[in-house]
């Protein structure tokens, strides 16, 4: 679970979202980085990842304006340090390198 957890997490580092969806964003990082159950919290991410279809908005020349940014830096680190604390723990069912108990 802990790969597709940072294979998602990679994956937001990439994306464009609304100031709303960074805040949910933020808030599944958050929860995420918080809890021992990340299985349980992954969905929240899931859910806050981008639509596949985007509405543009015109602006008052009638020109669609892209109103999603890059991810925020403070965004970034916490998801960044998500990364790096995923890769360092151990999978909760995995087996013990050969030798080791």
């Amino acid at each position: 679970m802990h790969e597709e957890a940072v294979d998602l997490l990679r994956s937001a580092l990439r994306w464009r979202l609304t100031t709303q969806g960074w805040r949910e964003v933020n808030l599944a990082v958050r929860t995420l980085a918080g809890s021992a159950d990340v299985e349980r919290y992954l969905p929240l991410l899931e859910l806050a990842a981008p639509k596949r279809i985007a509405t543009r908005v015109p602006d008052e020349s009638g020109e669609p304006v892209d109103p999603t940014t890059p991810i925020p830096d403070a965004v970034r680190e916490r998801v960044n340090e998500l990364i790096h604390r995923l890769h360092a723990e151990p999978e909760p069912d995995a087996e013990p390198p050969d030798g080791q108990s």
